[in-house]
């Protein structure tokens, strides 16, 4: 050991050693401390409800540009021939039902309409060619199994 921790450990052992009580820890009387904890709390609620607020503007912005994206999306994919008139309409009314909160409204395209249609643009080279589940790649529904139901 060196000659300056020497002198560091016996300074720290003369300090034990004289002991003494160390200084009363100021806590406050227990009604001040409910006080400044009550203070806190209702900070923290504050701040959150400001918080909340901030995030309901921001993103309210955002969803109604999303909307109408999503909504000139709709028309492309009808006009394109990619959806039939009952899914374009069933999907538009989905859509405005969510938009105006109403999440449990979900339409759903009548039945029978709604047939899957070839695909008009060629694929690309080397791309794989696949039909929907229950029809071939030219549209047309598979035949029946024999022995099944419908």
């Amino acid at each position: 050991m060196g000659i300056g921790m020497r002198e560091h450990l016996s300074t720290l052992l003369v300090l034990a050693q004289a002991g003494g009580s160390p200084a009363k820890p100021k806590g406050g009387e227990p009604a001040q401390v409910v006080i400044w904890v009550g203070i806190l709390i209702v900070a923290i609620i504050a701040l959150w409800v400001i918080v909340q607020l901030v995030r309901k503007r921001m993103l309210g912005a955002s969803d109604a540009a999303a909307s109408e994206s999503l909504f000139a999306d709709l028309r492309r994919m009808r006009a394109a021939g990619e959806m039939s008139d009952a899914e374009y309409e069933a999907a538009r009314k989905a859509l405005a039902a969510r938009i105006a909160g109403k999440k449990d409204v979900v339409p759903k395209p009548e039945t029978g309409t709604a047939k899957p249609r070839p695909r008009t643009d060629p694929p690309s080279p080397g791309a794989d060619r696949r039909a929907p589940p229950g029809y071939d790649l030219t549209g047309a529904p598979l035949p029946k199994k024999k022995g099944t139901k419908e």
